[in-house]
């Protein structure tokens, strides 16, 4: 029977990876089982026999094994559990040491679950323009390989008498149905290439100082950084954290690099003896709303708690902002669409309205 729950195990850990959601239950089922009056050391030990967590492989096993031997929980997460994110670490290294393990374990499971929803929200708002972006495509290569070439074949080569427009739509549309297969491998390799540029983290940071820069991209990526790095500075800060190790914790939060260098002067001036209002002020890294938000924490001494509400504020200006540019993106990216295959038809229909006039 261990040997039939053995392969079991390793064929779960085979299947994938341990994902976010993965880790946000491990927490908040540790957490729990510690309220109800479980010891850690068993909490652990219970979470390992799950059938839920064999995802994580032997890292729950030498979790409590060192729990046992008297390593610290922090200790030992941070040496079999690498995939958390760092302020994971500190929240439960905080809980630990303010006596409220539960609570840093709840408060780490909350910031995974807020990031979460970020991600998740600028996720929702690339895929529907990604989706008319590749139907626009697919039409028009529909059009390019297999309808132009019949008109080609109507007009038996007097196709390249045409006008520059009519001819150059005849001459590609042509030249991929000649060499469709060829096209093809290419165009697979290329999403091949994509694919493999997109699972590489500099890749992915480039292509997000890229979209910070956008018009109207650029604005919701700037508010969900807000977002994200506001509720992960209030919730370090409420661990008992201090605030400047809170602020390089939060910062490494962030996934935009020129966001990070301006955080790093706003750390430089506190650190200086700046209040954080003033430095955020003073390198203009968030808007006026936030600052006056902080700047009404830290004089009433209530920190965490004006930037939980700040973190709230820019998550719901997010998705407000995502509602708008939907509104505009949608009409404008199929009138865009409409405008490229209504030209393209109407080159083919001038071209056989015209044949009668081409000379042979």
């Amino acid at each position: 029977m261990a040997i039939a729950a053995e392969a079991r195990r390793r064929r779960v850990i085979l299947k994938r990876r341990a994902n976010l959601e993965d880790h946000i239950r491990l927490l908040n089922e540790i957490a729990i089982l510690i309220e109800a009056g479980v010891n850690l050391n068993e909490a652990v030990e219970i979470s390992a026999r799950s059938a839920s967590f064999q995802i994580f492989g032997d890292g729950l096993i030498t979790l409590g094994r060192d729990l046992r031997r008297g390593v610290s929980l922090p200790e030992a997460v941070r040496g079999n559990i690498s995939t958390f994110p760092p302020y994971v670490y500190q929240l439960i290294e905080a809980g630990n040491m303010t006596g409220s393990l539960t609570g840093g374990l709840k408060d780490a499971s909350l910031q995974m679950q807020f990031d979460d929803r970020v991600r998740k929200d600028i996720r929702n708002a690339l895929i529907y323009p990604m989706f008319l972006v590749f139907m626009g495509i697919t039409s028009t290569l529909f059009i390019f390989i297999f309808v132009v070439p019949r008109f080609a074949g109507m007009l038996k080569g007097r196709w390249e008498l045409l006008p520059a427009f009519p001819h150059a739509i005849f001459a590609i549309g042509l030249f991929l149905h000649n060499n469709l297969y060829s096209v093809g491998g290419l165009a697979v390799l290329l999403a091949a290439g994509l694919y493999l540029l997109w699972r590489r983290v500099p890749f992915r940071m480039q292509l997000q100082e890229l979209g910070i820069r956008l018009p109207l991209l650029g604005k919701f990526l700037l508010e969900a950084e807000a977002g994200r790095w506001t509720s992960m500075l209030a919730t370090l800060l409420q661990n008992r954290i201090p605030l400047v190790q809170s602020l390089a914790l939060a910062r490494n939060s962030l996934h935009v690099e020129s966001l990070k260098g301006r955080l790093i002067q706003v750390e430089r001036a506190v650190r200086g003896g700046d209040a954080l209002a003033k430095a955020l002020e003073d390198y203009g890294t968030f808007d006026e709303i936030l600052v006056n938000l902080v700047r009404v924490g830290e004089r009433s001494g209530r920190l965490a708690e004006m930037l939980r509400s700040a973190a709230a504020f820019a998550e719901q200006k997010g998705r407000d902002r995502i509602k708008r540019v939907m509104a505009l993106l949608e009409p404008a990216a199929i009138l865009v669409i409409g405008v490229v295959i209504g030209a393209i038809v109407v080159s083919l229909f001038t071209a056989i309205a015209s044949i009668n006039n081409v000379r042979l």
